[in-house]
């Protein structure tokens, strides 16, 4: 294998016993290969002029192109009418060159495909100079094209890119090399000067001078016996660099084509010395083609392959490479989709990045808009690498949002959606879904506690129980007062207040305060300070000997304004209580003989509006329930 450090190449070329100083550019920039003896004197002899009226064979007419060991006349060939071309060496080449020009018109001939040109006739003038007649192309060098979009553009029956076109010609070119290789034949001289693009489209891969037989009975010098350094260095595979020819094999052609798509695709070849010997030296420490954005997803590591350094890294043939290019082209379109998915995606993290709260409609506008161009891509190209991973990094920042904003179920049905599955997402899923189950049990804990509607029967039944007691023994009190059988005073109320109390605390506050939550019980307890507060009133009243109506129409107003106060602050439901005392207290202090009636009835009034408000609202939840149902 070639030299892979970093030593001085003339040192490598003395070793193989060759000069550096005589590797010399021809004018198409590549290095010829030394002359394989073939014998010229057995060709044919055909007269060749350059007049018409001559009765030649073939007539040269004018001259289609120079290069290299030869050049190329455009001829008229009397016997068929039509017109060909000749190609012969250049008037200053040097005539041991003679035997490499019929080399490649053997071998050309020998080839006999749609993509090179065939070879009508291999002779020597009656001067004795060797010549062969090909099929003429009409056409352009591909190099021009590469320069010359317009060009291409007019050359071409579809409107394509660019770049699409010359794929195809690549594909062409390929067809060719793998046609020769399958005859035993390796060009090493592949780039696109050597490849002709004819008026519709045709491709001809032309140059066959320095190949070499793959197998030592392909009647070709071996490639394995090549000891020369041979072919063009701005596109040389690191064998051909160290004239290793053990080294070369179809691999080495394939490197060619890469360095050929090289240039398609970043504008230059791959190597580019300051003379043909530094040029040469960075063929012969090949490392591989850098990173390059010029180089379109999903070429980089065809081309990456396609010039690797060691030849069992390469495509393992033309076919190979070939196919690889054709699949780019198939999923070219998911490579596109995959590129607009990513431009939402970069949207989508911009988004989640920013600082403040993030626009939600805007986060789940673009995780969409990315998610579905990935998709797009994967239904075109299934198993797509950037597609699934892209989906999958933008799956994840969205299923991270939604756990940021503590929504789980949204972030669960995310986790169906990544290519496999990811046992810490689930974990914070999991996590986040245990977290606001506890949230949500102790709101509902906190919810019941504070909840003024808990128990709200029992509360109802029991105030107007205790209303109908209440009122009933004040009209008592009232009826056997004014009988002359019982004189209700000062002292009778703080009595009666005091039994009332220890009833509440034992028998209503028992069996009631079970069924209470924290706000229920915390009225119960206002409650009692309220009974020991009423008491303390009487008490007051009875020391200070204040007269029983003034007591009367005071403690009714004392318990409109408690009420009120519970009304206004904690529960409007208990408005029509006050209300009633408020009417009650008018009416004693305009009727005192009916006082005891008229507070009994006031008390029944306010309960019976206590009780009936509790139950009420209490049943409408209950009722919608049922009409909805």
């Amino acid at each position: 294998m070639p030299h892979t450090g970093s030593g001085d190449y003339s040192v490598h070329l003395q070793r193989l016993g060759l000069d550096p100083e005589t590797l010399k550019l021809t004018s198409r920039g590549g290095i010829a290969a030394p002359a394989a003896r073939t014998d010229a004197d057995a060709l044919p002899r055909v007269s060749v002029s350059t007049s018409a009226e001559e009765r030649s064979e073939l007539t040269v007419l004018k001259t289609l192109g120079t290069g290299g060991m030869g050049e190329v006349m455009l001829a008229t060939q009397r016997a068929l009418g039509r017109e060909v071309a000749l190609k012969r060496l250049s008037p200053h080449t040097p005539r041991d060159a003679t035997n490499e020009l019929l080399r490649e018109a053997l071998i050309t001939g020998r080839l006999e495909h749609p993509n090179i040109v065939p070879v009508h006739m291999l002779a020597v003038s009656q001067e004795g100079e060797p010549f062969f007649v090909m099929k003429r192309i009409e056409g352009i060098p591909w190099r021009k094209l590469l320069r010359d979009p317009v060009a291409l553009q007019r050359l071409s029956r579809e409107k394509a890119e660019p770049l699409v076109l010359h794929l195809d010609i690549f594909l062409a070119v390929c067809d060719a090399v793998a046609f020769a290789h399958s005859r035993g034949v390796l060009h090493r001289d592949l780039k696109p000067d050597n490849v002709m693009v004819g008026a519709f489209g045709e491709v001809y891969v032309l140059d066959w001078g320095i190949a070499v037989g793959l197998t030592r009975d392909s009647g070709l010098p071996a490639a394995t016996e090549v000891t020369a350094v041979t072919g063009t260095p701005a596109y040389m595979a690191p064998e051909m660099a160290a004239a290793d020819g053990k080294a070369l094999g179809v691999q080495t052609d394939v490197f060619l084509l890469g360095a050929t798509l090289h240039e398609l695709l970043i504008g230059r070849p791959p190597h580019a010395g300051d003379s043909p010997l530094d040029t040469l030296e960075q063929a012969w420490k090949w490392a591989g083609p850098p990173a390059d954005a010029r180089v379109p997803e999903g070429l980089g590591d065809v081309l990456a392959r396609a010039m690797a350094r060691a030849p069992k890294d390469r495509f393992a043939s033309v076919d190979e490479l070939r196919g690889a290019v054709v699949q780019y082209l198939r999923h070219r379109d998911a490579v596109g989709l995959a590129a607009e998915a990513k431009a939402r995606a970069e949207a989508l993290s911009a988004l989640l990045g920013a600082t403040g709260p993030a626009d939600d409609a805007k986060v789940h506008a673009a995780f969409s808009e990315a998610r579905f161009g990935y998709a797009q891509a994967l239904r075109i190209w299934p198993g797509y690498e950037t597609a699934v991973r892209g989906r999958d990094e933008v799956t994840t920042a969205m299923l991270r949002y939604e756990l940021r904003c503590e929504r789980p179920a949204a972030a669960r049905a995310l986790l169906p959606q990544l290519s496999s599955p990811d046992a810490a997402l689930e974990a914070e899923v999991a996590a986040l879904e245990a977290q606001l189950t506890e949230r949500q049990t102790r709101l509902a804990a906190l919810e019941k506690s504070i909840d003024l509607d808990h128990a709200l029967a029992q509360r109802g039944l029991t105030a107007l129980i205790q209303g109908i007691g209440i009122a009933l023994f004040i009209v008592a009190m009232g009826f056997f007062g004014r009988r002359g059988w019982f004189t209700f005073g000062h002292r009778e109320a703080v009595a009666g207040l005091v039994v009332f109390g220890l009833l509440q605390v034992l028998l209503v506050d028992r069996s009631l305060r079970p069924k209470l939550n924290e706000v229920g019980l915390r009225a119960m307890n206002a409650n009692m300070v309220g009974n020991a507060g009423l008491i303390a009133f009487w008490a007051a009243a009875w020391a200070v000997d204040a007269p029983f109506h003034t007591t009367v129409v005071l403690f009714m107003l004392f318990i409109a304004v408690g009420w009120g106060t519970v009304a206004t602050l904690f529960d409007a439901r208990t408005t029509g209580v006050p209300i009633a005392y408020a009417i009650g207290t008018a009416l004693v202090i305009v009727w005192p003989a009916a006082m005891f009636e008229l507070f009994g009835a006031t008390t029944i009034a306010a309960f019976l509006s206590l009780g009936y408000a509790w139950r009420r609202s209490k049943q409408k939840p209950a009722q919608t329930r049922s009409a909805r149902s």
